[in-house]
């Protein structure tokens, strides 16, 4: 292939926007070692996420101890806006579970991870008995809270998102994608 037939190829759509960078400009990518930093509001949850953490990034070829960069997460509560009215005539905030997290690098510059959520979907919860909810002796906010924690500690493996390719751009860290597909 000569030059002219390069030149005249069309860059796939995800490059359109790709910035032009040298290879000293990349400062994560597989190898690099990451420490997991997670509060979760409960030792046992916080553990477990933990370890869920600590496993993908093992999976993406990452190094999991002390220094290099850090990945931070918590996971809070938080009200919606949405209600539902219990068998007694209560009506109930239906609580959701935020996280927020980020990834810092060695001289403090980070980048911050997309957002997770968990709650419950208040028409097919397990609470729900006809056109109201039962929560039996339960407190009602605390058990949808509940089942708020179970369903993000059950998926929390496939909700793990972060920037596995962090390049140095004029002083900020942009994201590149991890595979570039190539058309013969």
């Amino acid at each position: 292939m000569n030059i002219r037939q390069l030149a005249s190829r069309k860059l796939p759509d995800d490059l359109n926007d790709a910035p032009i960078f040298a290879p000293a400009d990349i400062v994560f990518r597989a190898g690099s070692t990451v420490r997991v930093d997670v509060d979760f509001g409960r030792d046992d949850r916080t553990a477990q996420a933990k370890a869920q953490y600590e496993k993908v990034l093992k999976r993406d070829g990452f190094l999991v101890g002390d220094g290099g960069w850090v990945l931070r997460c918590s996971l809070k509560e938080a009200a919606t806006t949405e209600r539902i009215t219990t068998r007694g005539g209560l009506k109930v905030v239906v609580p959701n579970v935020v996280a927020s997290g980020e990834l810092r690098g060695p001289d403090t510059r980070g980048v911050i991870l997309p957002a997770m959520h968990g709650t419950i979907d208040a028409a097919r919860t397990r609470f729900q008995v006809g056109d109201h909810y039962d929560f039996g002796t339960r407190d009602p906010a605390r058990t949808m809270a509940d089942e708020c924690w179970s369903r993000v500690m059950t998926d929390l493996h496939l909700n793990i998102k972060y920037p596995h390719i962090l390049v140095s751009l004029n002083g900020r860290l942009e994201s590149l994608p991890r595979f570039v597909e190539q058309k013969p």
